[in-house]
Order: structure tokens, then C-alpha cells, then sequence
């Protein structure tokens, strides 16, 4: 079957009702049903200036075409590894705090600012992030994101201070609020129809993961009392350098996606950027044994122009900050909420304290 590489200009296609704007005149840019992103020669339909025909296919045409292969198990492997480097961050201060205690003089008071502290700074990032996602790109902002959890969660090890620890562990918050949401979108973009509820579920299990190895961390090194060593005027002790520890995943998952890990196909698409969409596609069909080069789909256009695209993402942050848009996400986080961060605090205080009476008597 021959193919060749036509772009085509955009066209005026039905499109359904967006699920976040009450806009009508924004209704067409919510959705890619009608949008032509591929052409393949086809004979049922009219013959192009070559005499051969050609067949439109959607995004998710598109996407059904490349099937589900290697890349995917890839994307899996390096997206979940990003999920996991989330659950450590959050959970380590949970491991940390009755050892750190005495070191950085704490009060009951402070360790529960110090728990809240690294939420609050994903609240704000979540806003943040998520809009410079849609602006920038998934797999850019991921790297940012990522980077700024590692490297200010590491540095967090070496304060003195708790007012610098609390600052610090903040600022790896706000990296931990872009990652989570952007990885579930990023990794979405990729997968066919039939299998992304099942590859999402997958990606979440790794959030499990994420806490096994927070937990395993904290049982090998936290005890081990021979790990301290003196840093200049610093007394680094065994929970400090479980710390570091905690912000390698984020740092490892940021130099894997810079390195290895293409941009979403669909961001590309609507940002314009059609060759190194295309380039994309050409990789998810590299990595499907069962495929051969010449079934790459080899045209397409932009779903959106980038005026389009950022009057949509600013009706779109209008209308979640519309007072029932509000309300409704506030209860679903308030619904969502649990003591589980709370019951790891305790659990872990209550066997330091039982440790500490057994080592007394």
C-alpha cells in the first residue's frame, strides 16, 4: 500500500460539547473527533494529485494505529518510576520526623507544619505546573518539575535549621504538584483506546511501589546509628542522608524523561509542531515488532492554532475558578482525604518510644 507525506489545512469539523467551558463558540476546540491529523492512500476515496487515494484519519485514528507495543511498556516502566519518586518524597517526612525531632528541636507543633507544609506547596504547584504543561509542553515541565522535587528535597538534608528544612521541603512540594497530575496526562496521550484504562491502572500501582521503598529506605538506613558523620558544623545523621536517599528517584526519573522520552504526540499536534509529531508516531511504530516502516501514517495538521489553543486553557482556568467549579473540587479533595500520612507518624513514634523503654530497662 503506498503512503507519502501530505499536510493538510485546517478544515471546519463537527466536533462535541467541551467538558469544562459553557463557551459555544468554544465547543470545537474541546475535542478532536473530525480533526484530520493523518492521511493514508485508501481505495475508497477520491484520488489525490497522484492518482492514488487517500483516507482521513483522526488523532485517535491515529493513535489506534500504532498500536500497543515496546514503547508503551517503556513509557510504563519510566512513568511509573516518576509516580514513585512522588510517593517517596511525600512519605519520607512521615519516616523522619521522630528522629529529626531532636536535631532540629522540634515541637508537636512544628512536625505537624512540617507534614502539612510539602501539600500546601503541591496545591500551589498543581496550579502552576498544570498550566505551563498545556503552555510548554508535558515532557518539559515534567523534567522541571521532577528536578525542582530531587534537588530541593536534597538540599533539605542539610539544614540546620527548621525554618530552612521547612522552606526547602516546600519548594520539593511544589515539584511533587506538577509531576503527579502531568505524568497521568502525559502517559494518556500515548495509550490506544482499549488498553488506557488498563495501562493507567497499572501506572497507579506504582504509587504503591513508591511507598514499599519509602518504608524499606527508612528500615535500612534510619536506625543504622554508625551512618552519622560530621559535615563541617553539621551533624549529619542517619536520617539525613536518608533523605538524599528519598530524592534520587525524582532526580533519576527527571534525567530519563530529558534524555529518553519524547513529547506528547497530542501537545505537538495542537502546538503546531507537526514534523516532530511526526517523529513521535514514527517511534511508537519503531517499537511495534509486528509493524513494518511503510504503515507509518504520514500527515497531518495542527487540532488547534496556538491563539486557539490559549484562549481555550484560559476559559478552562475561568470556569474552574467559578464558585460551584470550586466547591465541587474542594469537597472531592476533602472526600479524598485520609489519615494514612498521620497513621505512618504515629505508628513510627510509637515504636521509637517502645524501642526507647526496652532500651532503659
Amino acid at each position: 500500500m503506498s503512503r507519502q507525506i501530505h499536510i493538510e489545512a485546517s478544515g471546519d469539523d463537527a466536533a462535541r460539547p467541551p467538558l469544562l467551558t459553557s463557551h459555544p463558540e468554544l465547543a470545537s476546540l474541546d475535542s478532536d473527533e473530525g480533526e484530520v491529523l493523518f492521511e493514508r492512500s485508501s481505495g475508497d476515496n477520491a484520488n489525490d494529485v497522484h492518482g492514488r487515494r487517500q483516507r482521513k484519519l483522526t488523532y485517535e485514528e491515529a493513535v489506534e494505529e500504532a498500536g500497543f507495543g515496546l514503547f508503551h511498556g517503556l513509557l510504563l516502566v519510566v512513568c511509573g518510576w516518576a509516580n514513585a519518586s512522588d510517593a517517596v518524597e511525600i512519605l519520607c517526612v512521615s519516616f523522619l520526623l521522630p528522629t529529626a525531632r531532636c536535631d532540629l528541636h522540634l515541637s508537636s507543633s512544628d512536625m505537624g507544619l512540617l507534614t502539612a507544609n510539602i501539600f500546601l506547596g503541591m496545591m500551589i504547584g498543581g496550579y502552576m505546573w498544570g498550566y505551563l504543561a498545556d503552555q510548554r509542553g508535558r515532557q518539559k515541565v515534567l523534567v522541571i518539575s521532577l528536578t525542582v522535587n530531587g534537588v530541593f528535597g536534597a538540599l533539605a538534608s542539610f539544614a540546620p535549621r527548621f525554618w530552612l528544612f521547612l522552606l526547602l521541603r516546600f519548594i520539593s512540594g511544589v515539584g511533587v504538584g506538577g509531576s503527579i497530575p502531568v505524568i497521568f496526562s502525559y502517559f494518556s496521550e500515548f495509550q490506544p483506546r482499549l488498553k488506557r484504562g488498563a495501562m493507567i491502572s497499572a501506572l497507579a500501582t506504582f504509587w504503591m511501589a513508591g511507598n514499599i521503598l519509602a518504608a524499606g529506605l527508612a528500615w535500612l538506613i534510619i536506625p543504622r546509628t554508625w551512618v552519622g558523620f560530621s559535615l563541617g558544623g553539621l551533624d549529619f545523621q542517619s536520617w539525613r542522608l536518608f533523605v538524599v536517599l528519598c530524592s534520587v528517584p525524582s532526580l533519576t526519573s527527571a534525567l530519563i524523561f530529558s534524555l529518553a522520552m519524547p513529547e506528547s504526540p497530542r501537545f505537538l499536534m495542537e502546538a503546531g509542531r507537526e514534523t516532530e509529531a511526526l517523529h513521535v508516531f514514527c517511534r511508537m511504530f519503531g517499537n511495534k515488532p509486528q509493524r513494518q516502516s511503510q504503515d507509518i501514517p504520514i500527515g497531518f495538521r495542527a487540532i488547534r492554532t496556538v491563539k486557539q489553543q490559549n484562549n481555550f486553557i484560559e476559559n478552562q482556568t475561568r470556569e474552574l475558578l467559578k464558585i460551584n467549579s470550586t466547591v465541587s473540587l474542594l469537597s472531592a479533595k476533602v472526600k479524598q482525604a485520609n489519615p494514612e500520612h498521620a497513621i505512618l507518624y504515629l505508628r513510627c513514634l510509637y515504636f521509637r518510644k517502645t524501642t526507647e523503654r526496652t532500651t532503659a530497662r
